[in-house]
């Protein structure tokens, strides 16, 4: 992600939490120039603005030399066909890593280049844009919509952050925010997720001109330890983030299945962890302290007072899908007969997709109501008197007046409880993201370049079995993500995990769990993921501190997705090469 003429003052990379105040503090006794949302520019920008159109420079002439030379180059070590779709995905990875163009632009045009450049048929590239794994974005999506139109996700947030047991004491307010930020990162975006608790914290703050050092660096470890957990959070379900879903279906490509329940039982508790470490991190390097005095939180508003109808069917369409994800696998555990049925019947694509009907077919009532309220503000009644001896002058008046009634009193269209007016305003890219990513995948695979390249990787790195693969890709991929989306790094790195598992003959599943865990490790700088950026915007965290505490966590994060990885792998029974004895324990 891009902050947009908001470069990072090269002040915060050396100064401490009160330097950092004393720069807001002096910045708001003198005029400054806004850039966009309210992120003051400085006068590293010119700078900043060469550097971009230097990288940009330098990023087209990658993407030229991959789709104009290379393709036609000769060499010994590929095919024709692998040729070009190596000159692809050096255009690929160049756009992405330099966001040359928006990254759900650069996936939408992978379809179309590798059936230009015959390396697949017009069928087989287009083919993954509706994937079945989209189908269950798009349910989750319409969901996660319906919950931010009714304020069912800021209700949600309040539950937790207000409870008795938090009651206002600085380091429970904190926990309550991260563990919040996880759960509701399970389900929904975790852009949506940060934004909401980050205006709770800043909302139950005082005046953040009277805060001390010490108020500070609370604030600070409250605000980052937020954002860390609305990224782990992504780990715990298949729908948390999408590089999990890139990860299960590029795995089920190769004949290994992971249902809802499988993935959840190693993402959970290596969510948990990581959590519990982002929290022990802060509460070391920021301690939350006794002396912050909270705000009492407004008791009026959205999400507030009795579950609104929107808010009761919403709902019902979440735990519908969450039931429908949770059940046919637990059928499966309990040996029943029907089970095979039910997962024939209700993929988790159907699933998702049914669920988010209910909420395009209930009306919402009380929605409707308020419509009706606001018509009654019409001009006056121009009801007929009764009196039929009317002169013309009054019948022309009262057909105006009535024709001028008529224009308010048109009725509106029936409202539901997600109305699609409202549903079709979703960004829509990461369906262009998932789907660009498994149609470059599935042609390196098919045409041999994930081979080729997974024999060179393992010829560089002397890799030499499942574990190692697995440390290699983890501590790669948790960096590389710092600079790059997370899918398009789960879309680049995912197909290179999987041929070199297969070259070696070891399973894939630890080594893509690690790598697609390692995805959601996020923490180093503003531009790492969205909910990074929305708390530097805040100002209150130095750009060093952020760097400095993601450096660290990175670490941690190699040893926790590591570990994890592989005590449960082995008691899973998913260290076996062989698909079709891949044993899931219950």
């Amino acid at each position: 992600m891009t902050i947009e003429n908001a470069p990072f003052p090269e002040e915060n990379t050396t100064v401490d939490v009160e330097a950092a105040a004393q720069e807001e503090e002096a910045e708001e006794e003198k005029p400054t120039n806004h850039a966009q949302d309210g992120i003051a520019t400085t006068t590293k920008e010119p700078m900043q603005f060469q550097l971009s159109w230097v990288m940009q420079i330098i990023g087209w002439l990658i993407v030229g030399f991959g789709l104009l030379i290379l393709p036609w180059a000769p060499s010994d070590w590929l095919t024709t066909v692998e040729r070009r779709l190596f000159g692809i995905l050096i255009a690929v990875i160049a756009s992405w890593f330099l966001e040359l163009v928006d990254i759900s632009v650069t996936a939408m045009m992978i379809g179309p280049l590798l059936v230009m450049y015959g390396v697949t048929t017009t069928a087989e590239g287009f083919r993954y844009y509706a994937d079945p794994i989209n189908f269950l974005f798009y349910g989750a999506l319409f969901i996660g919509k319906s919950m931010s139109r009714h304020a069912l996700d800021r209700r949600l947030a309040y539950l937790i952050t207000e409870s008795t047991w938090v009651g206002g004491i600085p380091w429970r307010m904190r926990l309550a925010c991260m563990v919040t930020g996880m759960f509701m990162s399970m389900w929904l975006s975790n852009t949506g997720a940060a934004t909401i608790l980050i205006s709770i914290i800043l909302g139950s703050l005082p005046d953040r001109k009277t805060l001390s050092k010490e108020q500070r660096k609370s604030v600070l470890g409250t605000l980052l330890g937020t954002t860390y957990c609305c990224n782990a959070g992504g780990m715990g379900t298949t729908i948390g983030t999408p590089p999990n879903l890139v990860a299960i279906r590029l795995l089920e490509e190769e004949g290994f299945t992971l249902n809802f329940l499988d993935w959840m039982k190693i993402g959970t508790p290596l969510m948990a962890l990581v959590v519990a470490a982002i929290f022990g991190l802060f509460s070391w390097l920021h301690p939350a302290g006794t002396n912050l005095v909270v705000r009492k939180p407004e008791v009026d508003g959205p999400g507030r007072g009795r579950l609104t109808w929107g808010e009761k069917w919403t709902l019902v369409a979440f735990v519908t899908v969450v039931f429908g994800w949770l059940m046919p696998p637990l059928f499966d555990v309990w040996e029943l007969s029907f089970a095979a049925d039910v997962k024939a019947t209700f993929p988790t694509s159907v699933v998702a997709m049914v669920a988010a009907f209910i909420l395009f077919l209930v009306p919402d009532i009380e929605a409707e109501e308020k419509v009706a309220k606001e018509q009654e503000n019409v001009p006056p009644s121009v009801a007929k008197s009764g009196n039929d001896d009317i002169d013309d002058d009054a019948d022309i008046a009262e057909d105006a007046e009535k024709e001028d009634y008529d224009k308010y009193a048109v009725k509106p269209p029936r409202s539901t409880i997600l109305p699609w007016n409202v549903a079709r305003t979703i960004d829509w890219s990461v369906i262009m993201i998932v789907g660009g990513g498994l149609a470059l995948g599935n042609a390196m695979r098919n045409s041999g370049l994930a081979k080729t390249m997974g024999d060179a990787i393992i010829d560089w790195t002397g890799v030499d079995g499942i574990w190692s693969v697995t440390i290699v890709f983890t501590t790669f991929t948790i960096f590389f993500t710092e600079v790059c989306s997370n899918t398009a790094t789960a879309n680049v790195v995912i197909p290179l995990v999987i041929a070199v598992c297969k070259e070696m003959g070891v399973s894939p599943i630890p080594p893509v769990m690690g790598a697609t865990f390692g995805c959601s490790c996020a923490f180093m700088m503003p531009i790492s993921t969205p909910p990074n950026a929305i708390a530097y915007q805040t100002r209150l965290i130095p750009f060093g501190t952020m760097v400095r505490s993601g450096i660290g966590l990175n670490i941690v994060c190699v040893g926790l997705v590591f570990g994890v990885t592989y005590m449960l792998s082995e008691a899973y029974g998913w260290t076996d090469p062989i698909p079709s004895q891949l044993v899931v324990s219950p």
